[in-house]
């Protein structure tokens, strides 16, 4: 009797400790709520927007008491501004500021392109709402074209920028098709004007530009003048310009404007889809088969390499020229990439306007729980994705790109994370001879990682030949094992 008492007595103990449990697992989250709304309707204000709603340029992660912002800051005094409110919130411990400067375009430059059915604006574009004003002037100076957005914010504008770029879009009106070029403080202008009084007040624009923006380059054609009807010959259409332009913002790569031939539209969609592995490719090619630019498809394909490089931009091929913008991960991926344009042949000109991504130096806290897990998850992702290479070479296989393309995604998003790049072979051979390919191959993998834009400091790289096996060297299931690269969180 008295043991069927005490079990009746321990079975109410044990069912008291559950709503115990839930409480003490719900309290957090119920608090984690209220503390990330207030965080992100105070830095609202900071940017300038209306308190009610998130901020656009910070992403706030609350990890129990602990907050890390991350964002593009559209001023230093934003940035400033950003981290005085955080450590205002009540209830937050610890605060890792991660927000970087936003970044210096030189030269800074913005273009408009009409094809006849849409109006695409490219290059730079300041910060602080000017964006959405400039395509709202855009869609009131050409309400029967559709307005594709393809701009990059940036600092670095000509104080001017506004009127320039409002001049522009007024001088690229009269046209039937054109573009409009401004280049810091040049102007330049393209296109057919479809009757000579069109011409003239094009013209006439040129001669009265906005202080003080310099003229460039005019090259406007316009119709023969008209003969009698019995000798008249044909005049075809004025061809439009030929433009096609790819971009990508880091979530989706968009590839717009004309393409001669589906065959070719094929061939571009599956060379975006080789670059940019982890990301979705949206098709807004239209056909255009007249006034295709010699050496179209070799350029458009390096374009695409190139762009894949860069965090955020934009290719845009125009007639016979090429023009690459974007933010770069680091200032050698924009060395690299400039050089790899410049070596286009051909009869399409090419440029770059890449801008590196500004170093900042973050006060790194000590590490929290949203850390432990970053790492963790990163070593369950370096062990899944193994990184090939070729035959008794420390050369990378190419088949291993896109895994070394996601371990850097990853490291990326775990940026108080060092790691060590490990090498390691199995026990055949000369083990001089392992020693040094395992060192060269840990070597190869963290400057691919670099390139791809993860902090050197962030990475060493060793190598320990056949000293650390994780199986029998045997049987070839083992030794193919023991030839590894592994990734080590030493933070």
């Amino acid at each position: 009797m008295r043991a069927n008492s005490l079990k009746t007595s321990m079975l109410g103990w044990y069912r008291g400790l559950i709503p115990l449990a839930l409480i003490w697992v719900a309290t957090p989250l119920a608090l984690t709520g209220p503390i990330e709304r207030d965080l992100t309707t105070r830095t609202s204000a900071v940017s300038g927007e209306n308190p009610a709603q998130p901020a656009q340029w910070v992403t706030i992660q609350i990890d129990g008491r602990d907050a890390v912002a991350e964002g593009m800051a559209p001023s230093a005094s934003a940035k400033a501004g950003l981290s005085a409110v955080v450590q205002s919130v009540p209830g937050v411990r610890m605060v890792a500021d991660r927000t970087w400067p936003l970044t210096v375009a030189s030269p800074f430059q913005w273009n408009a392109v009409s094809d006849g059915s849409q109006l695409i604006l490219t290059g730079y574009v300041p910060p602080s709402g000017q964006r959405t004003e400039l395509i709202k002037q855009a869609q009131t100076a050409f309400p029967w074209l559709r307005v594709s957005d393809n701009m990059t914010e940036a600092d670095g504008a000509p104080a001017a920028f506004h009127d320039f770029a409002a001049f522009a879009l007024t001088a690229l009106k009269p046209l039937s098709t054109g573009t409009v070029e401004l280049i810091g403080t040049q102007f330049s202008i393209r296109g057919a004007a479809p009757t000579e009084a069109a011409y003239n007040t094009v013209l006439s624009a040129t001669r009265s530009l906005p202080q003080p923006l310099t003229l460039n380059v005019v090259d406007v054609t316009v119709p023969p003048a008209a003969v009698p009807v019995e000798t008249a010959s044909i005049n075809p259409k004025p061809i439009p310009p030929y433009v096609w332009i790819a971009s990508h913002d880091g979530k989706e790569i968009a590839l717009t404007g004309a393409v001669p031939n589906q065959d070719t539209r094929q061939k571009l969609l599956a060379a975006a889809s080789r670059s940019f592995t982890n990301l979705s490719v949206r098709d807004k090619m239209s056909e255009q088969a007249d006034g295709v630019p010699e050496g179209f498809i070799p350029a458009a394909e390096l374009a695409l390499v190139q762009l894949a490089r860069l965090e955020a931009g934009s290719a845009a091929i125009t007639d016979q020229k090429l023009n690459l913008i974007g933010l770069a991960p680091s200032e050698d991926i924009v060395e690299q990439t400039t050089t790899a344009v410049a070596t286009l042949s051909g009869t399409i000109a090419a440029t770059t306007s890449v801008v590196a991504r500004p170093k900042v130096d973050v006060a790194v806290p000590a590490a929290t729980a949203t850390d432990q897990a970053c790492a963790a998850s990163l070593t369950e992702l370096a062990a899944e994705r193994r990184i090939k290479f070729n035959s008794r070479s420390w050369s990378i296989a190419s088949a291993s790109l896109k895994s070394l393309n996601q371990l850097a995604v990853k490291l990326k998003s775990c940026p108080s994370v060092k790691v060590e790049v490990g090498g390691h072979t199995d026990s055949t051979g000369d083990p001089e001879i392992n020693l040094a390919l395992s060192s060269r191959r840990a070597a190869a993998v963290a400057e691919a990682l670099e390139l791809a834009g993860v902090e050197k400091d962030r990475l060493t790289a060793k190598g320990f030949g056949a000293a650390n096996p994780v199986a029998r060297n045997t049987s070839k299931v083992g030794r193919a094992a023991n030839r590894r690269i592994e990734l080590v969180v030493v933070r």
